[in-house]
């Protein structure tokens, strides 16, 4: 019986890149596994898939039973923060990357569109949609999802206006930036609003706004609420 060697002992790849195991000594036909199918996969012809982050082996084994094993297989994944945005024309915004080894390399999709520097740091030139991508030091690369730069950003709260009878409640709603929303009242003697948009009204007449502030920051402001005697509720 001939001793059994397989090939490369070590590796590193990213998610989706392939890397080729060989074996020699050993009686044919050959199986292959590895130890983590969640990191990678080793089809029958020893050609092996980076799945996700990690580390594992590959083993092979020959028809009569012998088998041995390499050393560290690792995947690496460099993520990006974060994987969407939207941005408005001349606002600036910070890209952070993990997974990989430091330092990173920044780049854009569309320089037109935006800029970064070598902080990670975008900054806004124009409408368009972009991808950020980041290159560790070992040039493994993670990108973005689609991030929009628009040359607009207004928050529309409805109904814009309302009566609300004391003790009463009201729905809001918000359109026209990235959910979700963070809402709150510009008055908190006229009641409470929870993180869905629900205003239950107080016991005192008054008037408030309400407030809606987007995942991006931006901020969106209602008419005047006002919270009136019972059976007075009414929108308009």
């Amino acid at each position: 019986m001939s001793d059994i060697a397989i090939s490369p002992d070590t590796a590193l790849l990213g998610a989706g890149d392939t890397q080729q195991f060989t074996v020699s000594g050993g009686v044919a036909p050959y199986s292959w596994s590895t130890g983590n199918r969640a990191v990678a996969s080793i089809d029958a012809a020893g050609l092996l898939t980076g799945v996700g982050a990690g580390t594992t082996i590959v083993t092979v084994t020959d028809a009569t039973g012998v088998f041995i094993s390499t050393g560290d297989i690792t995947v690496r994944v460099v993520n990006v923060a974060p994987e969407t945005a939207t941005v408005i024309i001349g606002d600036t915004l910070s890209f952070s990357a993990n997974g990989g080894a430091a330092p990173y390399t920044w780049a854009v999709s569309d320089a037109n569109v935006a800029s970064i520097d070598a902080n990670g740091v975008l900054t806004a030139i124009a409408v368009g949609t972009l991808q950020v991508t980041a290159t560790d030091a070992d040039g493994f690369v993670g990108s973005s999802a689609d991030i929009t730069v628009s040359d607009n950003h207004i928050i529309v709260i409805t109904p814009n206006t309302a009566r609300v009878g004391r003790f009463g409640s009201l729905q809001f709603s918000a359109t026209g930036g990235p959910g979700p929303y963070t809402w709150s009242l510009s008055n908190r003697n006229a009641g409470t609003i929870d993180a869905n948009g629900l205003f239950r009204a107080g016991r005192l007449q008054t008037t408030t706004t309400v407030i809606a502030v987007d995942a991006d920051g931006h901020q969106g402001v209602s008419g005047t609420i006002r919270v009136t005697e019972e059976g007075e509720g009414r929108r308009r």
